[in-house]
């Protein structure tokens, strides 16, 4: 734009001036994720989940990849919707 700003490098203070670019980069974490094996916990005593009974000190992990393209969590997972 004629008589706008000098062109500059984002930095982080732009974000919040950005809600819609935050929302892009959510959701492509969503859809794509780093790490899709999430995270892990180690159970400090028995835990019933659903019909299965996890013994104390077993490690759990999440499967976010899972959680992310489940329709329980997400109308459409499968649809890319940063809005």
């Amino acid at each position: 734009v004629q008589g706008g700003p000098a062109p500059r490098p984002l930095d982080l203070s732009d974000l919040s001036r950005l809600p819609y670019f935050n929302s892009v980069v959510h959701e492509s974490m969503r859809v794509h994720p780093v790490a899709t094996t999430g995270t892990s916990r180690i159970t400090t005593e028995p835990l019933q989940l659903g019909e299965y009974l996890i013994p104390a000190k077993t490690t759990i992990f999440i499967p976010l990849l899972l959680a992310f393209m489940s329709e329980i969590n997400f109308a459409e997972p499968e649809r890319f919707w940063p809005e």
